[in-house]
Order: structure tokens, then C-alpha cells, then sequence
């Protein structure tokens, strides 16, 4: 474990974990996803609580303060994982060629985030298409209800409707 610089009585672990030793004793801290799905935690200062990102925490203990300008990037594309090893410093540029290269980022997306792969999508349309309901849907593949819809409209991914990626639906499901 490292302690994490400008954060003191806070440390990073190995396992891209955050723990407090303010009260004496080493105590993990729990985290919760931002709206983005990056793990934060509370940190108590001087000045209050502050909700801090877990990555960006972990790498300033192990890699150090970065240059300015510079982003923390997820080398595997995975914001759960926060060990220090999957973590670098970078730009925002290269953070945007990872996130290609990775597949949160890219064709047939009009949203940032990707959460779906082109089979997800060509699997949500055809259970859609024999009644299974949006909201059971959504749920199992973790996206907001007034996604589906969307989705079966072609209105998102309509790439899927062309059959790249190497997924084809039926035209039926693209209309």
C-alpha cells in the first residue's frame, strides 16, 4: 500500500482499494459508482467531505501527481478496475484512442458511453420483436427503459440495422 499524496491519512492498495488510517486504525472505505459508473469515495479534510474518483486516487499513489492537462485512463477499458497496473496517466487524446480501441467509444454510437455490444443489440431487438418487455430488458442489460424503444426503432445503433460489426436483424425489427 501507498499513501496517496495530498490526502493525508488516506493509502491506495494493490487492489486499487482506498483505506483511512485518520483514526488510528486502517479501515476500508467504501465506494459507490458515479453516474458514469467510476467507483468514488468520501475523503473527510480540513474543508469537509470531498467525493473523490477511486482510479485517480489509486494512480496518484503509485505513478504520482501528473502533468498538467492529464487525464487517468483505464488501459483495459474497465471502470472497475482500479489497480495500478490497468492505470496510466495520459491525454485526453490518448484517453479517447483506449476508449476506440476498447469499445466504450466508437461507431455506431451516438451516446459517449457504450454499454451494449452489437450482439447485445441484434438480441435486445429480436426478444423485443416476441414480446419480451422493455422494462425486463433494460433491466437485464443494464440501460434505461426509454432505451429499448430506441433501440428497436434503430434509432440508436443503426449500424446494427446495416449488419456491420457483423450482427444483421431482421428488417422488420429496423423499421
Amino acid at each position: 500500500m501507498k499513501e496517496i499524496p495530498g490526502f493525508e491519512g488516506y493509502w491506495a492498495s494493490e487492489e486499487g482499494l482506498i483505506y483511512s488510517a485518520r483514526s488510528g486504525s486502517l479501515n476500508l472505505l467504501s465506494s459507490q459508482p458515479d453516474k458514469h459508473g467510476y467507483q468514488r469515495v468520501t475523503l473527510k479534510g480540513s474543508t469537509g467531505r470531498d467525493r473523490q474518483p477511486v482510479h485517480r486516487l489509486v494512480l496518484l499513489a503509485f505513478a504520482g501527481l501528473p502533468k498538467p492537462g492529464s487525464v487517468c485512463r483505464h488501459m483495459d477499458g474497465d471502470k472497475a478496475n482500479n489497480r495500478p497496473a490497468n492505470l496510466q496517466w495520459g491525454t485526453h487524446a490518448e484517453n479517447a484512442a483506449d476508449a476506440i480501441r476498447h469499445g466504450t467509444l466508437g461507431h455506431s454510437m451516438k451516446a459517449r458511453h457504450r454499454r451494449l455490444s452489437a450482439a447485445q443489440v441484434l438480441d435486445i431487438r429480436l426478444r423485443a420483436a416476441a414480446g419480451e418487455p422493455s422494462r425486463c430488458l433494460a433491466n437485464e442489460f443494464h440501460v434505461h427503459p426509454s432505451y429499448i424503444p430506441r433501440l428497436i426503432r434503430g434509432r440508436n445503433w443503426p449500424a446494427a440495422n446495416e449488419g456491420e460489426g457483423g450482427v444483421k436483424s431482421s428488417p422488420s425489427l429496423a423499421a
